[in-house]
């Protein structure tokens, strides 16, 4: 088990005991999102102060511009099939 401190821009806290899986995975209660306003996954930044783990969520870039291109029609068609391989993942 481990205690979750959420320390938000509001100097709100709020305290809660979690479970760590055999994979090493946590899950956010809902109490806990909703706090960060999380409504989708996401990438979280972990940081260790002292014997605490801090939970930090980030803002990809590239989840930002979800939707925003949507009325821009493709100036050619686009093969469905190869779009994992035109993204670079090493930045989202």
């Amino acid at each position: 088990m481990i205690d979750l401190l959420l320390i938000t821009s509001y100097h709100y806290f709020m305290t809660t005991t979690v479970s760590i899986t055999s994979q090493w995975q946590i899950y956010l209660p809902e109490q806990i999102r909703k706090a960060l306003g999380l409504s989708k996954p996401t990438q979280a930044t972990l940081t260790v102060h002292g014997d605490k783990l801090i939970v930090t969520p980030k803002t990809s870039p590239f989840l930002t511009m979800a939707g925003k291109y949507i009325h821009k029609k493709p100036t050619q068609p686009i093969n469905l099939n190869r779009v994992r391989d035109l993204v670079d993942y090493t930045k989202i």
